[in-house]
This record gives C-alpha cells, structure tokens and sequence, in this order.
C-alpha cells in the first residue's frame, strides 16, 4: 500500500530571520521522505556496457508485512559498476530541471532507497553512499570486497528467458538464494551480492523480507556517475548507528532537522508527529 503526501509542499519563510520552516503533511505516520538533489554537477567515473534493472519488493515492518517497491539499476562497466534507485534518479532529475522555475518542486513517495553503491572492478571494494530523509546530508562510507560463501543447490529457473541456476549463502545476518545465469558473464548482481559463475537474476532472503528480480537488460552505453555532493566520510558502522537511531527514535530525529511533519488521518484531527514517534527498524543487513 503506497503511502501518500496530502500536502506535497510548505514552506513558510520568516523574512525577518531570514529561516525557513518547512511542514509535509501525510496520511500515514510511516513516511521518510528523502528530498531531491541536484544532479546537474558530477564526475564520470566509467561508461556501462550493461544495464540490469530490478525491481525490489521489501519489507520494513515485518509485523505488518506492508510490502514497499523501488526499481533499482545496476550499471556495468570495464572500471566500476554502480547499484542505484532509478526511482529516485528520475525524481532528482525532473526536479533539477523544474527547480530552476519554481520552489514547489515534486516530493517522492517515501519508497525510494536512498543508497547508491559504487564497485571498483579491480579491487572489487566498495563506496557506498546514503542520503538522510528530510535533508540535503550524504553519509558516505568505504567498505573492502568480502567474499560471499556461495553453496550451488539443484534447482533452476527461467528469467527473462536465461536459464538460471540456484545458490545460496549467508550474508549479513540474512539466508538468501539466487538466481544466476552463465549466459551473462558476470560475476555480479543486485546491491552487495557478487561471486557467482554468472549474473545475478534475482536473489531473496529466506523471510521474503529482501527481494530482487531483474526486469530488464539493457546494453546501451550510459556514463556511470558520482554527483559533486557534499559527503560526509563516516566509518560503516557509525552509519549503521546512526541509520537505526533515525528510525527507532523518528519523532526526535525529525524535531532536530527543523521540518515539521502533520498526520491528517480520517481517524483524528490534523496533528503533529510526537516526538516519541519510531519506525519499524528492519535493515537489509546487520
């Protein structure tokens, strides 16, 4: 069930002081917005050959099950591969653009993965980059090339027309099973997943709670790019603290961006979110 922003855009200035108070008014009090970013400065990296897009079905509360869905992109080139939401891409692009017009700029729906995770093929470490909801902040961390202990399992399947064989593994405190083919050579698939004799088609967790399904291939070239952002360098498990204290402690990190945030329910009156609000923590590793 997709959630939705009654009220896409506030902003109330108060010339006097120069500040700006910014309030988003949602039916449902489990939304983290990310905002959009400028995309029109960056450094070419690589050029892809491939381009695999899958779709993502996860789970953040695993009490209710609500599923959420991002399409996700795994550009492939000969230096670096790089795993993002084309989602929220696409969003920061039209935003690029109409931002120059208009401060009313379109928000996106709360399910957009805010990481992008760049690959260097030659070392095979990772730079993995994350966007804070309700803010223009990029944490951004480095992390060294782990082996994955692949098990090859019997079984096969069929994804868009490949056939595919069955592994699986344990991998950051999840059990997960994968679809590879050997048509594609790589050795590469979805988010952190890499190390089979073939692409990754699509993996899931054994609780249904992580799921990646490629939808489409592409081989048109396209530049791999890292945006000329402001990052913040922080150890991995610094935002792996951080990322669960926003989401167990929601109400508290929201009052401390200045962004106020309104619940306008059919069940009570328009209000604001308590600063004792929590999320559901459920993160794809841990």
């Amino acid at each position: 069930m997709k959630k939705k922003i009654l009220l896409i855009f506030i902003l109330l200035i108060f010339c006097k002081g120069l500040s700006a108070q910014v309030t988003y008014a949602v039916d449902d009090p489990g939304m983290f917005l990310l905002l959009y970013k400028n995309i029109s400065d960056f450094n070419t990296l690589d050029t892809s050959f491939l381009n695999v897009t899958y779709k993502l079905d996860y789970i953040e509360d695993p009490a209710v099950r609500d599923v959420k869905t991002d399409l996700m992109v795994l550009q492939i080139g000969n230096r670096y591969s790089k795993f993002f939401s084309l989602n929220l891409h696409r969003n920061d692009s039209v935003c690029t653009i109409i931002s120059k017009m208009t401060m009313n700029v379109p928000l996106n729906t709360g399910t957009e993965k805010g990481y992008e995770i760049f690959r260097n093929l030659s070392t095979g470490n990772l730079t993995v980059t994350n966007r804070i909801p309700f803010s223009q902040k990029v944490f951004r961390y480095e992390e060294k090339y782990e082996t994955i202990k692949w098990t090859f399992e019997k079984g096969r399947d069929t994804i868009l027309g490949y056939a595919c064989n069955r592994a699986t593994a344990d991998f950051r405190g999840r059990h997960y099973t994968a679809w590879y083919t050997t048509g594609i050579p790589s050795q590469l698939g979805p988010w952190k997943f890499s190390g089979l004799p073939g692409l990754i088609l699509k993996v899931c967790d054994d609780k249904n709670e992580y799921v990646f399904e490629c939808t489409g291939l592409s081989q048109q070239p396209e530049p791999i790019v890292r945006y000329d952002w402001k990052y913040q360098d922080v150890p991995k498990r610094k935002w792996m603290d951080f990322e669960k204290y926003v989401y167990t402690n929601a109400g508290k990190y929201i009052k401390s961006t200045g962004v106020n945030i309104v619940l306008c329910s059919s069940n009570s009156k328009p209000h604001e979110i308590s600063i004792t609000w929590a999320l559901p923590y459920n993160p794809i590793e841990r």
